[in-house]
């Protein structure tokens, strides 16, 4: 079992709490020299792993902006799947959400912001960098 920071937890069989008898989870570090993370699966965003919302930081990566409609046509999800992974990437500063009027009408326009850029950019790298790890079995 490994916690949230890449460092396994044992059981030490011989350890005890005094209340409920449960075994006392203690941490130690998997070897590692330097304590360097070297696959770059650590690379990947833990958001951006999810497709839907990799789908819409990818429609919006190369636009300065973009209508909400437009963005939930292209990525081909629903109005309400939409606002709520919009809300998580903008809660996590990827997103910023600007809302306006075009004759009359609301409208709400997405943009991606530098660290949702960064994180995008970076997300991609590390993809790329695993795919390129994938032995070639052709003969």
């Amino acid at each position: 079992m490994a916690d949230r920071r890449g460092q396994a937890l044992l059981c030490s069989v011989d350890t005890y709490r005094t209340d409920n008898h449960l075994p006392i989870w203690q941490p130690y570090s998997i070897p590692n020299p330097g304590n360097r993370r070297t696959h770059p699966r650590h690379d990947l965003d833990d958001l951006l792993t999810h497709a839907v919302r990799l789908s819409i930081v990818a429609a919006l990566a190369d636009v300065d902006r973009g209508e909400f409609a437009l963005v939930r046509d292209s990525v081909e999800i629903t109005d309400p799947m939409l606002s709520k992974q919009v809300a998580l990437l903008e809660q996590a500063g990827y997103v910023g959400v600007h809302k306006g009027r075009v004759a009359r009408r609301t409208r709400t326009w997405l943009t991606l912001t530098p660290n949702g850029q960064a994180a995008y950019r970076r997300h991609i790298h590390a993809l790329q960098a695993i795919a390129s790890l994938t032995p070639d079995y052709a003969d």
